[in-house]
């Protein structure tokens, strides 16, 4: 027993080395996230998140609650980049080899790739959402950038991938129009989710049409022969996978902070008021 047990767990140190040796250091995820323009973007959530909640107060019958205040002080708090980043990272480590990683690394280092992941960054403040809200009338009359749009959002899923943040953010929406959650809290945010998954997907059309404009603005100034060469790195294997992780890690992270969101804002509104939650009705009322 003790000559077959040894080969097996030098076998089972070796497989376990291995896979460590291997698996992408956390300064280069973190790298890959910088160059790429994800933690730029990603830092920029907590300021639409705010700008929605502020939006959805202004239509309440009491837009000076006192707790309100003590709402938008939370969002920093729950919606915090470095430990979306850091979650982020965490599943790209084993995702992406060393051959894989040299390949991203080298284009979004490179001038074209430097200048287009710029693009996206911009594209991703409010300074640039209010340009591209003033300029869509003449962006979308711009057939060729729009077909281009309309490839690459088939290439990544773009709008499914819009709509899935679009319903986490709105819980935080509900919450603050909403009275506090009752004491069944899990139950009442897994119907909240439910409510708001049936009229995100309602907005699927206007989706569409929204991602097909950000993706024409944010490349207006990049040359049609820069597309192709970005196009034709989003077909490797390596761009693939780094995107496929990346979205998804930071559609958990948002999923994640938003509920942290919604638990403080239930928690301080418990704190002043206890009534019960409204029915789903009255929920956008």
């Amino acid at each position: 027993m003790k000559r077959r047990l040894g080969p097996l767990v030098f076998l089972l140190f070796i497989t376990t080395a291995s896979q460590a040796i291997a698996e992408l250091p956390h300064e280069t995820a973190s790298k890959l996230l910088q160059l790429s323009g994800i933690a730029r973007q990603v830092e920029e959530f907590p300021r639409f998140i705010k700008a929605g909640m502020q939006q959805a107060q202004q239509q309440t019958t009491d837009p000076h609650d006192e707790t309100f205040a003590d709402m938008l002080a939370i969002v920093d708090d729950t919606m915090d980049p470095a430990r979306m980043l850091k979650s982020i990272g965490n599943d790209l480590m084993p995702a992406l080899d060393e051959q894989q990683t040299a390949q991203l690394l080298a284009w979004y280092s490179s001038n074209t790739g430097s200048r287009i992941a710029s693009a996206e960054e911009h594209a991703s403040t409010p300074e640039g959402y209010n340009e591209m809200l003033r300029q869509s009338e003449s962006l979308l009359k711009n057939k060729t950038r729009v077909e281009f749009a309309k490839r690459l959002d088939r290439l990544l899923g773009a709008t499914d991938f819009t709509l899935q943040l679009h319903a986490h953010s709105q819980l935080a929406i509900v919450s603050t129009l909403s009275s506090p959650l009752e004491k069944n809290a899990h139950e009442q945010l897994e119907r909240y989710q439910s409510y708001v998954q049936k009229l995100v997907e309602q907005l699927r059309a206007d989706t569409e049409t929204f991602v097909i404009l950000s993706f024409v603005y944010s490349y207006k100034d990049i040359s049609n022969d820069d597309l192709d060469r970005y196009m034709d790195f989003l077909a490797t294997p390596a761009a693939e996978t780094f995107n496929i992780t990346t979205m998804k890690g930071l559609s958990e992270a948002f999923k994640d902070s938003i509920s942290r969101l919604v638990k403080g804002i239930s928690e301080i509104k418990g704190r002043r008021h206890n009534t019960i939650t409204p029915s789903e009705n009255d929920i956008l009322t």
